[in-house]
């Protein structure tokens, strides 16, 4: 099994590799777990009044749900990692590179949280965009899954200083107000 955290081989210029938080991540799944834990107990009470042999299948159909959430879970944190290098910023999602910049041109970095207009009981979520000289977004990540302080060693490892906090909420439809030639 993979580390959650591989350490960097050298903050000066080597390497660096941020894996998501274990400790980020368990904001929601608690909730989650607490909620599967609640319809187990319940749907036990109610199958049992079938009988014994109806609990047992639905215990061994829950276990594997149980099982197959955490071995999803393990490899989505053992596949996903932002390595940064001299050459390139790699943003990896299950197991697949899915961003690549020139650390070269990130110029200027904004933390924020963005609000989803159109589903507003959602909570906003914060979002880190890192942008060319030139005003341009050359890297958006949505923040929630990476630990603040992991976020801003890639940043001094780019010799950037972020600007704003999670507490600046944008609507995702003023982004391009706030950010014109930005997207």
């Amino acid at each position: 099994m993979a580390a959650t955290y591989d350490p960097p081989v050298s903050d000066d210029r080597g390497e660096l590799v941020i894996r998501p938080s274990w400790k980020v991540l368990a904001r929601w799944d608690l909730r989650l777990v607490a909620f599967g834990a609640l319809a187990l107990v319940a749907g036990s009470v109610r199958i049992y009044s079938y009988g014994a042999a109806w609990l047992l299948a639905f215990l061994g159909i829950a276990s594997l749900f149980w099982v197959g959430g955490a071995l999803y879970l393990v490899a989505y944190m053992a596949g996903t990692k932002i390595a940064v290098t001299a050459d390139a910023i790699l943003v990896t999602h299950w197991f697949w590179s899915t961003a690549s910049v020139d650390p070269r041109t990130v110029a200027r970095v904004v933390r924020c949280s963005v609000r989803n207009t159109l589903a507003r009981s959602q909570p906003q979520r914060p979002v880190v965009f890192a942008f060319s000289s030139s005003g341009r977004c050359v890297l958006s990540l949505y923040a929630e899954r990476w630990s603040q302080d992991d976020l801003d060693r890639i940043w001094r490892h780019l010799g950037v200083v972020p600007e704003g906090t999670w507490n600046d909420v944008i609507a995702d439809i003023n982004l391009k107000n706030r950010f014109p030639s930005a997207f």
